[in-house]
């Protein structure tokens, strides 16, 4: 078992926009965190209304505010804060990674700090659907009704579990910094993409973590989810690179904690188009059919990555001048070394 700790947490909310729900989220923060324990981390260009936006809602709320300097993905943003906070504040032991779109409920910070203090290197908690607009964000909202992290925090709200088979949420994420630094809590393929959360939890568990990473269902926020139609449609591009890339690397094992599996929910969500079930029969008619093309989205770029990334492996494997091709027992693949999945 870790031995049990007294941490040191900050705050961070990631923004790039610095949306309307920004405030919100400080809010909900000031009213269980100290200030001087929370930042603001805009990933944005300066000198942009974005960012006076996130330098107002900061210094309103008496956090601090800090820039990437060049605009970043949240991938990149991830493995440049880690690096920052190593040279700036080394005492530190944990990053709680909030979204601007995430204001914490009651009862977040403790749960907090009680799972940092357990030696957890990795927990999450649910994101419940709230006030969600446009149509993106009401398929969205409808999607997470149905979630594993939603359904298991409302069955059993005080239950933790370790080695959840769940994803974990990005958004609302606590990570242990010594183990984010010596395990890179991203990895090079997934800084300008997604699912780049889901990856470092799947490599977590093959180095032998599985135990240290745990769901707590006390983590819970709130999720203002605004998104159009055609944001909606760019992050499911997004979401199927994502998870081919996880697929390629870790083989089945994603399927553990993925609910989303691309072609049987593509399946699925044609059939409930044609004949709404009592789980679709809520949507109307265009957000049926905008949930199906979503659907496809993710399929398609899911079928083109993973067979881009099959192919690149394995033009690489008969190159004289690389290592060969490994597998392991759950169909992952690398190019030389032992496998990234150990064989149960």
């Amino acid at each position: 078992m870790p031995v049990t700790r007294t941490p040191a947490v900050t705050v961070v909310v990631v923004t790039h926009t610095a949306p309307v729900t920004l405030p919100v989220v400080l809010s909900a923060l000031a009213a269980q965190a100290p200030p001087d324990l929370v930042t603001v981390l805009f990933t944005g260009s300066t000198g942009t209304p974005a960012h006076d936006e996130a330098r107002r809602a900061a210094a309103a709320a008496g956090a601090q505010l800090v820039e990437t300097g060049t605009e970043l993905r949240i991938g990149a943003v991830r493995v440049w804060l880690v690096d920052h906070l190593a040279t700036t504040a080394p005492h530190l032991t944990h990053v709680a990674f909030l979204d601007d779109d995430c204001p914490p409920r009651p009862g977040w910070w403790t749960a907090v700090h009680d799972v940092a203090a357990g030696g957890n290197v990795l927990a999450f908690g649910p994101r419940y659907p709230a006030h969600p607009k446009g149509a993106g964000g009401r398929i969205r909202a409808w999607e997470a009704e149905s979630s594993a992290k939603i359904t298991a925090a409302r069955a059993v709200p005080t239950r933790i579990r370790h080695a959840p088979p769940m994803m974990a949420a990005g958004g609302n994420m606590l990570v242990d910094l010594p183990t984010a630094r010596s395990h890179r809590i991203t990895a090079p393929a997934f800084t300008r993409g997604a699912f780049e959360d889901v990856d470092y939890q799947l490599r977590l568990v093959a180095a032998g973590f599985a135990g240290r990473i745990c769901f707590d269902p006390r983590m819970s926020t709130d999720h203002h989810d605004h998104l159009g139609t055609g944001a909606l449609l760019r992050k499911s591009a997004l979401s199927g690179q994502g998870l081919a890339r996880c697929r390629t690397l870790h083989g089945t094992r994603l399927w553990r904690l993925s609910r989303w599996r691309p072609y049987r929910t593509l399946v699925r969500t044609l059939r409930e188009t044609v004949r709404p079930t009592c789980r679709t029969g809520e949507l109307p008619w265009n957000l049926r059919v905008l949930a199906l093309v979503r659907a496809t989205v993710v399929a398609a770029a899911y079928t083109i990555t993973r067979l881009h990334q099959i192919a690149s492996l394995h033009t690489r494997g008969r190159d004289r001048q690389t290592p060969p091709l490994h597998g392991d027992a759950a169909c992952g693949m690398q190019l030389s070394g032992a496998p990234i999945t150990p064989p149960e």
